[in-house]
């Protein structure tokens, strides 16, 4: 005789942080390795989507450039990019989406991702002629905010 499951439907799972709107008047932060910066200059290679989800930031209403760059594993190796909510949403399919994390050893109210990017393609194929036009778009409305260079000044390759 099998055993009697029961499973409640009205049962949903509780996130700690609620999913918010992200107004076009608040701002991105991005962190930047430094090892995607050749010479002190960013290129729009930077904007490369994780997965399907999208391209991780932080927004601007539970974070500062300076927290931003603490989550990253060596903050020092690491610069902090920002860009305009209104300006990724100018850019045609692009979007600014909350999500926030809440893992053990993650936790980030501040988690968004500009969704729409194309994902960077597998292997060795070249990047698409769509995915850099979109990238190079949001590369021309970013600014630094932290420079991943002690001392030398970082460049937008644009």
């Amino acid at each position: 005789m099998w055993p009697i499951l029961i499973c409640k439907l009205d049962q949903s799972i509780e996130m700690p942080f609620a999913i918010e709107k992200i107004l076009d008047e608040n701002v991105l932060y991005m962190r930047v390795n430094r090892s995607n910066t050749p010479k002190g200059k960013v290129s729009p290679s930077v904007f490369i989507s994780k997965g399907n989800d999208g391209v991780s930031v932080d927004w601007c209403r539970y974070s500062t450039p300076a927290d931003s760059l603490l989550r990253s594993r060596v903050p020092e190796d690491n610069g902090i990019l920002s860009i305009k909510v209104a300006s990724v949403r100018e850019i045609e399919n692009l979007d600014a989406v909350h999500d926030p994390v809440d893992l053990p050893d993650n936790i980030n109210q501040s988690h968004s991702l500009i969704t729409g990017i194309p994902p960077e393609p597998r292997g060795i194929p070249p990047i698409s002629n769509e995915a850099l036009r979109i990238r190079t778009l949001l590369l021309l409305k970013t600014k630094v905010e932290i420079d991943p260079e002690a001392g030398e000044k970082l460049e937008l390759n644009n």
